[in-house]
């Protein structure tokens, strides 16, 4: 249960933490938002390999509250970045290339099947 209230609450956090990083970079800085985008997912992967490497993180709700909660709401990319990392440290060279290719081409394939999807739908 404490892993699950842990999770709610880090990943509200997330979220509003994305959202204020989405405000700043349009507002503040006149950015395109994609800038706020490699922002956020390079900054939780730095946190996810934080939250890994550290001993004092290895606490059950602390790691997932953070991990899964705080930077889930955050970005997921910091996951794929540790994974594909992972695989990289064990020579499983073939597979993290996989890993980057697959993730890329079919997360864009995603989102524009969600967008042909929600046309299809705003039409009818």
């Amino acid at each position: 249960m404490q892993q699950i209230f842990a999770v709610a609450v880090a990943g509200a956090l997330g979220c509003l933490c994305r959202y204020g990083a989405n405000v700043a970079c349009v507002r503040w800085f006149a950015a395109p938002l994609f800038y706020s985008t490699l922002a956020v997912n390079v900054v939780g992967a730095f946190l996810l390999g934080l939250v890994a490497g550290l001993p004092f993180m290895q606490h059950p709700v602390l790691a997932t509250g953070a991990a899964v909660g705080f930077l889930g709401g955050l970005t997921t990319f910091s996951t794929f970045s540790l994974e594909t990392l992972r695989l990289w440290e064990l020579q499983s060279f073939a597979a993290a290339g996989l890993n980057i290719a697959a993730n890329v081409v079919l997360a864009l394939f995603a989102v524009k099947l969600g967008l042909m999807t929600a046309e299809w739908f705003s039409s009818t």
